[in-house]
Formats: structure tokens, sequence, C-alpha cells
């Protein structure tokens, strides 16, 4: 059978996802540093999301380079944007696109480390 025909096929199985617990750092609205634990799914990357997360780092790097640390350093913050999910809905990205300096100041990077050993 061809894959496309395996692709239309009924009956596949939802993925489920390994859960993760994390400490998010950021500030309230006084400024003050602070921390709250937050859940999320990790589930895999397919190749082509793999793809687009190497094209988005790039681009990142291009057009914030003062901003930036390593290539790979980068890159693995946009692959855990990419791969985390919404522990309630793993539909729901955990963060967009458009939340990655966000996400780039509330993680570590040895959270960082530690959520790509828990995506391998």
């Amino acid at each position: 059978m061809r894959l496309g025909n395996y692709l239309k096929q009924a009956g596949a199985t939802s993925m489920t996802g390994r859960p993760v617990k994390l400490q998010l750092m950021s500030v309230d609205k006084s400024g003050n540093p602070v921390s709250r634990m937050v859940e999320a799914t990790i589930l895999p990357l397919s190749e082509a999301e793999r793809c687009k997360t190497i094209r988005e780092a790039r681009e990142y790097i291009d057009n914030n380079p003062e901003t930036c640390g390593p290539f790979d350093v980068e890159l693995q913050v946009f692959q855990v944007a990419a791969f985390l999910r919404d522990a309630e809905c793993v539909r729901v990205c955990f963060a967009t696109s458009d939340e990655i300096e966000a996400l780039r100041g509330g993680l570590t990077f040895a959270q960082v480390q530690w959520l790509m050993e828990e995506y391998r």
C-alpha cells in the first residue's frame, strides 16, 4: 500500500506525548522576579517541523544578531518551542513563534538542555 493510502485510512492512534513540569521565570507588574510551575507535553517533531525550526532559528538570528546566542543554542530554543504543547490540549502549542522572546526569558540554559534530553 502507498503512503497516501495509509494517511487516508481511519483508525490511527492518537499521540499522548510526555508530560513535563518546569519553572518559568518572569517579572511581576512591579518588576520583581518571580517564577511559576507550569505543565506541558512533549510531542515528537516530524522532519518537516524540525526543518522549519532550523529556518526559523536562522531567520531569528539574522533579524536579531545583537540579542542572540550561537546558532545551536537558538535552534534548541526553537525546537523546544515546537515540541512543547499545552498539557491539556496537545493540538495547541505551548509557546507560539511570537512568544519566543518570552520563552527565552523564562527558561535557563540548563532547562533548555534538560528539555532537549527529555525530548530525545
